[in-house]
């Protein structure tokens, strides 16, 4: 037999493989897709807000059946109308898969495939874009992304008890890379204060080890003050500016109650209660710790009630930095930063409805960057019909203690800042991961010296989640 045997080799398995696929498709090969939505360890934290919602499940690898010996010797009918050509040419046909083509050669083909199979579930890429157009009471109009968002995460088994984690995501700038103007949430802040208005910033970089005991993670991350803040953040467009998680103009990256860097993080059940705890190491300024610069924990807890009732849940969270300055520069923390949160929620069927109160020291800065005490609440209730509709409405409520300020002639002054909008609106899905929405709010903010710090706004949107 004339040729290159590696070659024949080559060409019999591959066109072995295309026949596979053609006739079984591609969910033989790769596994069927599945969507993970979480954002912590489902195991150890409550999934409240929507893109972090739902429970991981690892598709599992389609079992190989066992389809007896390739080339058995079994009695075949023969094709008698065959010409002498074509039955040379079967006999040739025959003898490259006999001997070239071995159940061995097909076993490492198959085994090939199961390693791609794990291969394509410890590494999946996920992003969601976010747009949409907003108007405010002044008659202006303008076209702001939402957060964008691309990343990617993946788990590999490290034993039979824990996984090997790990995520990196990503903030894009699609229509520009300003700050929005009216659609302003506390999520999409980061930028102003602590990093530049770049097209690609930095939200999550973690890794660690995943199991039904809990996790443990480390790099920038959701904090455990979020797994109680989280629950009321839950409009499309607005949200996130009374409960202390985006302090500051920031994403709470440096403070600890957002998504917190450099920080060290443990979530785990303990006697019905889902634990957490937190702590920030780095080299920042002179008011550096050997150990922890922030700490912080969490506790969540459920009431035993008759089903029938619905699902009551309750949480307190805090937490507290130990490197602060009195005159923070760029990354740098505050001196005597704390804050505390405490949550209730209830989940009944269609209804959905969550409050939570915060309390903060030099936690919070106003619009003329002075640091302040305050007193925060925040309240989410929503309504869901037909399916795929719903109706959601609450308010945001940031009131500071008093405090005076140097206006720009240098005049000592009382504050009259404060945060405090009610918020609405409705959506539709069109998938688990799409959806289009209207949403507006009704403001009431005030700036340090009394002026209108927001208009109020409405406008429509949407996400697509892939």
């Amino acid at each position: 037999m004339s040729g290159n045997p590696n070659r024949i080799r080559v060409a019999a398995v591959g066109a072995f493989c295309l026949a596979a696929l053609l006739l079984n498709g591609p969910a033989a090969a790769f596994g069927p897709e599945t969507r993970d939505k979480t954002e912590v360890d489902p195991e150890a934290a409550p999934a409240a807000a929507r893109d972090r919602a739902g429970e991981r499940e690892d598709p599992g690898l389609d079992k190989e059946e066992d389809s007896g010996e390739f080339g058995d010797d079994e009695e075949k009918p023969v094709d008698t109308q065959l010409t002498e050509t074509q039955k040379m040419q079967k006999i040739r046909n025959e003898e490259v898969f006999q001997n070239y083509a071995t159940k061995e050669d097909l076993d490492a083909v198959m085994k090939s495939v199961r390693e791609w199979q794990e291969y394509s579930q410890l590494i999946r890429l996920y992003g969601s874009l976010r747009l949409a157009i907003a108007s405010t009471t002044g008659a202006e109009t303008t076209i702001e992304d939402l957060s964008p968002r691309i990343g990617f995460r993946g788990q590999a088994k490290l034993t039979d008890n824990t996984n090997v984690s790990a995520r990196v995501e990503l903030g894009v700038n699609l229509v520009d890379q300003s700050t929005n103007e009216f659609f302003i949430s506390g999520d999409q802040f980061g930028e102003k204060r602590f990093q530049d208005s770049d097209d690609i910033s930095t939200r999550l970089g973690q890794a660690g080890l995943v199991g039904k005991w809990g996790s443990v993670q480390i790099g920038k991350q959701w904090s455990v003050y979020y797994d109680v803040a989280q629950w009321t953040d839950l409009f499309w467009a607005v949200g996130g500016n009374a409960a202390g998680t985006f302090n500051a103009n920031t994403d709470g990256g440096v403070s600890g109650t957002g998504r917190a860097e450099k920080a060290l993080t443990t979530r785990f059940r303990w006697r019905g209660l889902r634990l957490g705890a937190q702590a920030q190491m780095r080299s920042r300024t002179e008011e550096d710790e050997d150990v922890a610069d922030t700490f912080g924990g969490s506790v969540i807890g459920d009431l035993r009630l008759p089903e029938r009732w619905g699902a009551f849940s309750y949480g307190l969270a805090f937490n507290k930095v130990e490197d602060g300055v009195d005159r923070p520069g760029v990354n740098e923390p505050k001196r005597g930063d704390e804050a505390t949160v405490g949550g209730l929620l209830f989940q009944s069927g269609k209804w959905y409805a969550a409050l939570v109160l915060a309390r903060s020291k030099n936690h919070e800065v106003d619009d003329k960057d002075n640091w302040f005490d305050a007193k925060g609440a925040e309240m989410f209730v929503m309504y869901s019909f037909k399916e795929n509709w719903e109706v959601h409405g609450g308010f945001n409520w940031l009131d500071p203690d008093g405090y005076n300020f140097r206006d720009d002639e240098g005049v000592i002054r009382d504050s009259k800042y404060k945060r405090k909008y009610l918020a609405y609106g409705m959506s539709r899905r069109f998938s688990r991961e799409s959806v289009l929405f209207l949403e507006g709010t009704i403001e009431d903010s005030t700036e340090a010296d009394g002026g209108t710090l927001r208009n109020s706004i409405i406008g429509v949107g949407g996400y697509y989640t892939f």
